[in-house]
């Protein structure tokens, strides 16, 4: 499986940690804030998360941002029928769960 990860601190190094010891592979890495990616390859590392599953193309990306921007990231992966593992809580609000929902029908 083709795995993405968005976001680079204490939860995302978790994530990576867990699909590193798995035979996964890791085609992307995306933070905004460039000093958290320099222990990565520089072949996978993206600051623009839309940049990244787009050249990417993963099977599944984990969302491991701010809550206040999963709606977003949530819904440009589902348009582009990948896969998606969110960070509680998914969304912020009622309305960014129903935009989330009707993506998926």
């Amino acid at each position: 499986m083709r795995i993405a990860l968005i976001g680079v601190g204490v939860i995302g190094k978790v994530h990576l940690n867990v699909i590193s010891n798995t035979e996964e592979q890791i085609v992307g890495i995306c933070d905004i804030d460039e000093s958290k990616l320099i222990d990565f390859d520089s072949k996978i590392t993206y600051k623009d998360y839309k940049k990244m599953l787009d050249e990417t193309n993963p099977d599944i990306v984990h969302i491991c941002t701010p809550h206040y921007l999963h709606k977003e990231m949530i819904v440009y992966a589902l348009k582009k029928n990948i896969n998606v593992f969110c960070e509680k809580p998914v969304c912020i609000n009622y309305e960014e769960i129903d935009e989330i929902k009707e993506v998926l029908k």
